[in-house]
């Protein structure tokens, strides 16, 4: 039947919840040319495979305000997570997509730790990249962004904040920008584009 069709074609993904290092990047970050998106296509005896992200990519912009380095100017960002959010789903091999109607099976929300592009030497400000799995958000849920700072050997928790966003969709990547005072942190707008950043290759097979 249908749902015996689905299941065969299907696999469960997840991604890492740890992605702190490259490593953990790479292997959270699925790609899939299929013939559905057509992303396939043959010109004579060239085979053209066009891989797509089938997950989500958010940048995280954090920048330490004046009012905190003044007070503390040997603080940096030693952590950043994205929490509330589910780390798992079901792919569709005919789609190329993470099917989002049985994806409900797998809907544990977790947490996901970024990985931090810097710091800056001098201002400490740095960029903190996740990938997401595709999934949207009910009313009155939304992600949540906790930031853990480190000053001199001491870690403290910032209180979290909501990254205004109902949907991480496949193949888009997020943007936002943070601003972190002394006691709070105040979260810019998300905006979205496609995620197509990558390079090109030619193979010979036989």
């Amino acid at each position: 039947n249908e749902f015996d069709d689905w299941a065969y074609n299907s696999r469960t993904v997840r991604v890492a919840y740890d992605q702190r290092t490259a490593d953990s990047i790479r292997i959270s970050d699925f790609l899939c040319a299929s013939t559905f998106a057509r992303s396939v296509t043959v010109d004579g005896d060239v085979l053209n495979l066009a891989f797509c992200h089938v997950f989500s990519k958010i940048d995280i912009h954090c920048h330490l305000g004046n009012e905190l380095t003044s007070r503390y100017p040997d603080a940096r960002i030693s952590k950043v997570e994205i929490d509330s959010v589910f780390c798992g789903g079901y792919f569709d091999f005919h789609s190329g997509m993470v099917n989002p109607v049985y994806q409900e099976y797998l809907r544990c929300p977790g947490k996901v730790t970024a990985w931090l592009n810097g710091p800056e030497a001098t201002t400490g400000d740095v960029t903190a990249e996740a990938i997401i799995v595709p999934q949207y958000f009910e009313l009155g849920k939304r992600p949540m962004l906790t930031v853990t700072l480190s000053n001199n050997g001491v870690e403290r928790t910032m209180p979290a904040t909501i990254i205004d966003t109902k949907v991480f969709t496949d193949g888009c990547r997020y943007t936002m920008t943070v601003n972190i005072g002394n006691d709070v942190v105040i979260p810019g707008q998300v905006t979205a584009q496609p995620w197509t950043d990558g390079g090109s290759w030619d193979m010979e097979t036989e």
